[in-house]
């Protein structure tokens, strides 16, 4: 009976992110980075993400701008030539790079509920809201 039951929360995780999606349901707003797996969020700085035309991403990586590109079909996301502006803000550096790095690792994702919510191999790792 445990075996069964973490079999089916094993499953539920990898269900998380592997639904078909709407490309349109991504490109209403900018979207704002709320949760990070594993990664404690800066207390005085945000990050968001926002899609646009043409396969462009744009947003800000808790102190710098970024832009890139993404393909979305309708069962996976890929960002690719992420870059970024270079100004120096103490103390998020380090998050800059993780969160630029974690985002290139991205191949899924799930629109529910004004989540975004992005996966790398079906585990969860940021969600984002749209604004309030």
């Amino acid at each position: 009976m445990k075996h069964i039951f973490l079999t089916f929360i094993i499953l539920l995780a990898f269900q998380s992110c592997s639904t078909k999606f709407d490309v349109n349901s991504f490109s209403k707003n900018r979207w704002f980075l709320r949760t990070w797996t594993a990664n404690k969020l800066p207390p005085r700085a945000s990050a968001s993400l926002k899609f646009e035309l043409n396969n462009k991403i744009s947003g800000n990586a808790f102190c710098n701008s970024f832009g890139g590109t993404v393909k979305i079909t309708d069962s996976s996301i890929k960002f690719d030539r992420i870059f970024s502006t270079k100004k120096f803000c103490e103390g998020l550096s380090e998050f800059e790079s993780k969160f630029l790095e974690d985002l290139q690792k991205i191949d899924s994702a799930k629109v529910a509920g004004g989540k975004l919510t992005l996966c790398i191999k079906g585990v969860r790792i940021m969600t984002f809201t749209e604004p309030r």
